[in-house]
C-alpha cells in the first residue's frame, strides 16, 4: 500500500518561479501543507518529496543502485568533471576506492595539526574591537586548511589566486535541482565570463601542482595519497586527478566554513552554552578532539538546525518501489535535511538550539539526521568535516569573544546553506585565564 500522504499538480511555471526565488522556504511550506512524502506534477517533472527516516533509507540504502545523481548536477560538472561527487556509478565506485585512503584514521591526526595551525594564523590577524564578517573570515580559514592539507607546502602564495577563482566560479550556480535553462551557460553574460576565466585559473593551478607532486613524491598530503593510490595498477590520469582535487575543494571548505558560521552565530545568541564550550577548551585545550564532546554536541546541534548540504536529490534508474509507491525511470526524489531535522516527532523543540539532545541520541532512526548524506554516496570526507569544525570552533572560541552586529541572519539556500547577508561582528579579546 502506498504511504503517499498527497499529490499535488503545479504549473512548470509557477515551480521554477518559487523554486529560483526561495527553494527551502517553497519545500517546506510544500511538506508543512502535504505531509511527509507526496508526488508533485510539473510539466514533464514527476517528483517525489519525502523527510521520512525510512524512505529516505529505501532511497540511499536499501534501493540505492537503482537510483543515480539527478540531472540538477549537470551544472556542477562544469566545474568539478566527474569527481566523486559527479560521477556516475561505475566510475564512482572505482574512484572512491583510490580515493578512500586519503581520509585513512592514520592521516588523520596530520591533518589536524594543520587545521589547528592554520586557524592560529589566521585568529593572530585579528584585532581587539575589530569589526568583521566572521562568515567570510570562516571561508578564509576553511579555504586555507584543505588547501594546505591536499597540497601542503607546494601552494605557496597562489592561496588568494584560488579563493578568488572559486569564488569566480561558485557565484555561477545556483542549486542543482532549481529547474533553470542549461542554455543560459552560453550566454553572453558576465557571470560566464567570471566562471570560464575562474575555471581556468584553477585548473592551471592543479594541473600544475599535479606535475609538481610526480617529481617530488609523497608531501603526507592529499594530492600524494591520489597520486599513489591504483586499481588493478591503474593510476589515476592527470584529469581524473583534477577533477577529484576539484571536488575535494569544493566539498572541503564551503559546507564546512557555513558549518562554522552557524554555529558561532548559535552560539552568540546563547551565552549558557558559550561558556560551557569555554570551560571545556580550558580543560582539555584546542587540540584534543575527542576530548571536546561538548564542542561536538554544538557543531552537530548547528547542522541540525542549519545543514549546509541541506537537500539531496536522487533519479531513478529503473522502476522502483519507495514507500509502497511504483516510481518509473526519470522520476526524482527530493529530500531535505533541513526539513526533516526539525520534526518535533525526533527532535522535541525543533526550533530550538539544543545541544544537550545530542548526549544520548541512540533512540533516533538512522535517517532522523543526514547532513552528510547517506548510502554508498555519503560524504567520503565526514569524519574529516567533523574534525576540522570542532578543533576550528575551539581555536576561534578559545581566542575571542566577539558581539553580533545584527540579528539571527536568515538562511539562503543555494549551492549550499549559508547565513544571508554574512555574520558581522564586532571582535574582542578574551583574557588570559
Amino acid at each position: 500500500m502506498s504511504r503517499l500522504t498527497a499529490r499535488l499538480k503545479i504549473s512548470a511555471p509557477s515551480f521554477i518561479w518559487r523554486m529560483s526565488r526561495d527553494p527551502l522556504g517553497f519545500l517546506t511550506g510544500l511538506h508543512r501543507q502535504h505531509g511527509t512524502f507526496f508526488f508533485v506534477h510539473s510539466g514533464q517533472r514527476k517528483l517525489y518529496l519525502t523527510i521520512e527516516p525510512e524512505l529516505v533509507r529505501e532511497v540511499l540504502v536499501s534501493e540505492g543502485l537503482k537510483f543515480s545523481k539527478s540531472r540538477g548536477l549537470e551544472m556542477t560538472k562544469r566545474l568539478l568533471g566527474n569527481g566523486l561527487l559527479t560521477a556516475g556509478r561505475e566510475l564512482h565506485l572505482r574512484q572512491r576506492r583510490l580515493v578512500q585512503p586519503a581520509f585513512a584514521k592514520n592521516r588523520m591526526a596530520g591533518y589536524a595539526r594543520v587545521v589547528v595551525d592554520t586557524t592560529r594564523e589566521h585568529l593572530r590577524r585579528w584585532r581587539h574591537g575589530q569589526f568583521l564578517d566572521l562568515s567570510n573570515e570562516m571561508m578564509a580559514i576553511t579555504l586555507d586548511i584543505i588547501t594546505r592539507t591536499m597540497f601542503g607546502d607546494s601552494i605557496g602564495d597562489r592561496t588568494p589566486l584560488v579563493a578568488q577563482a572559486m569564488h569566480d566560479c561558485l557565484e555561477s550556480f545556483n542549486v542543482g535541482m532549481i529547474p533553470l535553462m542549461p542554455l543560459m551557460q552560453h550566454l553572453p553574460l558576465e557571470s560566464n565570463r567570471r566562471f570560464r576565466r575562474g575555471r581556468r585559473q584553477l585548473d592551471t593551478i592543479l594541473y600544475d601542482l599535479i606535475r609538481q607532486r610526480r617529481d617530488t613524491g609523497d608531501q603526507g598530503d592529499f594530492l600524494s595519497m591520489l597520486l599513489m593510490a591504483t586499481d588493478n595498477g591503474v593510476a589515476m590520469s592527470d584529469e581524473q586527478l583534477r577533477d577529484e582535487c576539484m571536488t575535494i575543494f569544493l566539498a572541503g571548505h564551503e559546507t564546512t566554513a557555513n558549518a562554522l558560521s552557524w554555529t558561532l552565530a548559535l552560539l552568540a545568541q546563547h551565552p549558557f552554552w558559550m561558556e560551557r564550550l569555554l570551560l571545556e577548551i580550558r580543560t582539555h585545550g584546542c587540540e584534543d578532539y575527542a576530548a571536546l564532546e561538548i564542542c561536538r554536541w554544538v557543531t552537530q546541534e548547528a547542522m541540525r538546525l542549519y545543514p549546509p548540504a541541506w537537500v539531496i536529490a536522487r533519479m531513478a534508474r529503473e522502476p522502483v518501489q519507495i514507500g509502497g509507491e511504483s516510481l518509473e525511470p526519470g522520476a526524482v526524489v527530493i529530500m531535505s535535511s533541513a526539513i526533516a531535522q526539525r520534526q518535533a516527532v525526533y527532535f522535541p523543540e525543533p526550533d530550538s538550539f539544543r545541544p544537550e539532545r545530542w548526549e544520548d541520541a541512540e533512540h533516533l532512526p538512522k535517517f532522523a539526521y543526514f547532513p552528510f548524506g547517506g548510502g554508498n554516496r555519503v560524504c567520503i570526507g565526514e569524519h574529516f568535516a567533523r574534525m576540522e569544525a570542532v578543533l576550528v570552533l575551539a581555536a576561534v572560541v578559545a581566542a575571542w569573544d566577539y558581539r553580533m552586529l545584527d540579528a539571527m541572519p536568515a538562511g539562503h539556500a543555494g549551492i549550499t546553506l549559508k547565513p544571508r547577508g554574512g555574520l558581522p561582528v564586532q571582535l574582542a579579546r578574551r583574557p588570559v585565564p
